[in-house]
């Protein structure tokens, strides 16, 4: 039977770069200046792997707590049609990639994040489409 499912742990980083300060920016400009963000998610068990990168936007509610929201691209080396085994079946390795998050702040500078994350080709790719969809737990250091 086919199952979509993934074993394991998924280990991710993600880099953030401000070079529109985003970070100081108010109102509508913080749309118009976001961040860039480079990230990655590793299996501990052989099942798919990808990288990302495009844009991020953080909204700070107070000074504790934000959500945030981003939107890029991404390449996996996931399988691409059913093989008799178990999926996900991505159809192409170029994705679309975008997440949420809420997060608090714990201090200037570190930071807990929930955060779920899509990756598909939003059938620009085929028939196979199963996606990549995961959530956890980040923990942030800000430089």
């Amino acid at each position: 039977t086919y199952t979509n499912d993934e074993k394991g742990f998924f280990v991710t980083g993600m880099l953030f770069f401000d070079p529109w300060d985003h970070d100081n920016s108010q109102g509508w400009q913080k749309l118009a200046r976001p961040r860039v963000h480079v990230g990655a998610d590793v299996s501990t068990a052989g099942e798919t792997n990808q990288a990302y990168a495009g844009f991020s936007w953080t909204f700070d509610l107070n000074e504790t707590f934000f959500l945030e929201a981003g939107f890029g691209g991404s390449v996996n080396d996931g399988k691409l049609r059913p093989d008799g085994g178990r999926g996900p079946y991505l159809g192409c390795h170029a994705l679309f990639h975008e997440y949420m998050a809420a997060g608090v702040n714990l201090n200037d500078n570190w930071r807990v994040v929930a955060q779920v994350e899509h990756s598909s080709h939003a059938g620009l790719c085929g028939d196979y489409n199963s996606g990549l969809t995961r959530a956890g737990v980040l923990v942030g250091y800000k430089f």
